[in-house]
């Protein structure tokens, strides 16, 4: 509501130089009553806006403009008062409100009421865009600010194909710049007209607020056909063929490992459930049969791309319907402590000292890759010693070192960026989150196990690189100093191959995905 407040000072100012062919009282009027309309859930705000554009259109002896069909309380979405197709332009900040905030029965009627962009997960700005389009004119236009999820996000598919087919003159992208004091979602401006248009779009994403500010910002065109309904990210065509070499490949990742993606375990109370060093040799010193339900977990902070330094964590997994009171009394004397608690928890197996409900436990127990879901750059750490995964991280199940070197190269590094959601510009260094359904539907170039056997050799040459370093680093501070400098020799030696086994795995990921020297440059960053 403070939008049209601003909005008649702005009109009537525009207005003043004609004040010779009407007096001013009859501009405040007319603006009132034709050009300024509201919808808003809060009748406070309603009433405050009414009052504030009378105290600033009174004048003595004159009659106050009613506004009782201008400035209106209603929940728009439901009952919107004003007619289809009868505005010429149409501008909102809708409310940042999430999915799971809306009343189920509310959010079944917004679904039925809004089938070109609804979905069970969309949050709530989303059906504005599509009734805020059907209350405009042929060629008016449609001004928001809203978040940006929604050009990345999956609940905001149906709302980039519906918006795709109109004449998207502006496309304005903050990431994740705090442009509201009182509010941390990451915006975009879109400014569309309300016609069917195949023209390019204007996108320009924004450095930072000063840049917004004096708009001072590089726009560029994009083609809607090079725009992909699963993600709009836009790029330039030689990343855009960078891209299409890298999907255009045989098999998924959850094709190629026959089994996916899956989170880390959720405890539900990790303080029960993950113990340091020091209690898990106090449990073990009870009862040695402990030994086979702790397990040894890491987090995101404990591995790299190739080596895992465990932080003395394990996690207690007693599965989904174990009974340990009698197999194992330690760590049903340990966990006693945390009856209470443990009770309390909503998601929890048969006992309450049980895990939740978990298909893919087991899993754990095999080879598998994990990493961090989001990050700048992301690790993909190969586990064969069956480490449990804290919920901050994911693990692909029964995977290789072959694919484990097609998920630490660069050209993943690279593609990642406009494959999956980002926080920010990913191309500028914003966070980039690897959810488990975009993963388990990544391309990956499925090639026999003897044409895997160059890419395992050389991950096996830096494994036993970083192992050996591990093992003079632990040792150093005992040797004298000329063991020192020579061990500091033997250490840069081995860092100098790793990065040279790292380049030559590059290499033939390049080579494997038919990229030209334009296309390796731009991946390279040159």
């Amino acid at each position: 509501m403070e939008f049209l407040i601003r909005e008649h000072t702005l009109i009537r100012d525009l207005l003043l130089p004609f004040q010779d062919l009407m007096i001013g009282y009859e501009v405040e009027k007319s603006i009132l009553e034709h050009n300024l309309y509201g919808v808003d859930i809060n009748e406070d705000a309603v009433e405050i806006a009414k009052l504030s554009l009378w105290l600033r259109t009174a004048h003595k002896g004159r009659e106050l403009t009613s506004l009782n069909d201008k400035i209106i309380c209603a929940n728009s979405l439901l009952a919107m008062p004003f007619e289809e197709n009868s505005f010429d332009v149409v501008i909102g900040n809708p409310p940042y409100v999430r999915q799971e905030m809306i009343d189920g029965e509310i959010k079944e009627k917004y679904v039925q009421n809004y089938k070109y962009v609804a979905t069970v997960a969309a949050d709530l700005y989303v059906y504005f865009y599509e009734l805020s389009i059907k209350l405009l004119k042929e060629r008016g236009l449609l001004g928001f600010i809203t978040p940006n999820k929604w050009m990345e996000r999956k609940y905001g598919l149906n709302l980039r194909i519906y918006l795709k087919s109109y004449n998207i003159k502006q496309l304005i992208n903050f990431g994740e710049l705090k442009v509201f004091d009182d509010a941390s979602t990451e915006p975009a401006i879109i400014i569309l007209e309300n016609r069917i248009s195949d023209n390019d779009i204007s996108y320009a994403m924004i450095k930072s607020i000063e840049e917004a500010q004096l708009g001072d910002y590089k726009t560029l065109f994009y083609k809607k056909s090079e725009l992909s309904s699963d993600i709009w990210r836009f790029t330039n065509p030689l990343t855009a063929s960078v891209l299409v070499k890298f999907k255009d490949t045989g098999t998924t990742l959850k094709s190629y490992t026959n089994s996916g993606v899956f989170y880390g375990v959720k405890t539900g109370l990790n303080k029960a459930f993950i113990i340091n060093e020091n209690t898990y040799q106090e449990i073990i010193s009870k009862d040695k049969n402990s030994n086979q339900l702790l397990k040894k977990m890491v987090e995101g902070d404990d591995f790299d791309k190739w080596e895992l330094n465990h932080s003395g964590r394990y996690m207690v997994a007693t599965g989904y319907g174990l009974d340990i009171r009698e197999k194992y009394p330690a760590i049903f004397e340990y966990l006693e402590q945390y009856k209470d608690a443990l009770i309390k928890r909503q998601d929890k197996g048969v006992y309450y000292w049980n895990l939740r409900a978990c298909d893919y436990y087991d899993e754990l127990e095999k080879p598998k890759l994990i990493y961090y879901h989001t990050a700048l750059n992301h690790k993909f750490y190969y586990d064969s010693d069956g480490y449990y995964i804290s919920a901050n991280c994911y693990f692909i199940a029964n995977a290789d070192k072959y694919l484990q070197s097609i998920l630490n190269s660069k050209l993943f590094s690279f593609v990642k960026k406009y494959l999956f959601p980002a926080f920010g510009d990913a191309e500028k260094g914003g966070r980039v989150r690897l959810d488990a359904n975009k993963m388990n539907s990544l391309p990956i170039k499925k090639i026999d196990e003897a044409q895997q056997q160059p890419f395992i050799k050389l991950v096996d040459e830096i494994l036993n690189s970083k192992e050996t370093i591990k093992k003079y680093k632990k040792h150093y501070e005992k040797l004298n100093a000329i063991e020192k400098i020579e061990i500091s020799e033997a250490i840069e030696k081995l860092e100098l191959n790793v990065t040279q086994y790292e380049k030559e795995i590059d290499a033939m990921v390049y080579a494997l995905y038919g990229l030209s020297a334009d296309e390796i440059a731009i991946v390279e960053g040159v």
